[in-house]
C-alpha cells in the first residue's frame, strides 16, 4: 500500500496541498480498485492481499459500487 500511496501523492511530480488530499474512504476505494484491477478482479486474490474475507471483499466493492 506504501507504494500505491507514494504513486497517488506524487502524480505529475508534485506534492498536493491539503485540500486536495482524498479522504481515507476514497484511498480505501482506490486502493481496493487498484488491487483488483491488478488480479484481474480475482476476488480471493484480492482478499489475500488486503488480508480479509472473500466476503468481506465483496462487502467493500458492493460500499464502493465496485463491479466484480
Amino acid at each position: 500500500m506504501i507504494v500505491y500511496l507514494k504513486y497517488y501523492l506524487n502524480q505529475n511530480g508534485r506534492t498536493p496541498s491539503l485540500e486536495s488530499l482524498p479522504t481515507l474512504d476514497n484511498v480505501k476505494k482506490e486502493y481496493i480498485y487498484y488491487l483488483f484491477k491488478l488480479t484481474d478482479k480475482n476476488v480471493h486474490k484480492t482478499a489475500e492481499i488486503l488480508d480479509i474475507s472473500p466476503t468481506a471483499l465483496l462487502d467493500k466493492l458492493d460500499k464502493y459500487k465496485i463491479r466484480p
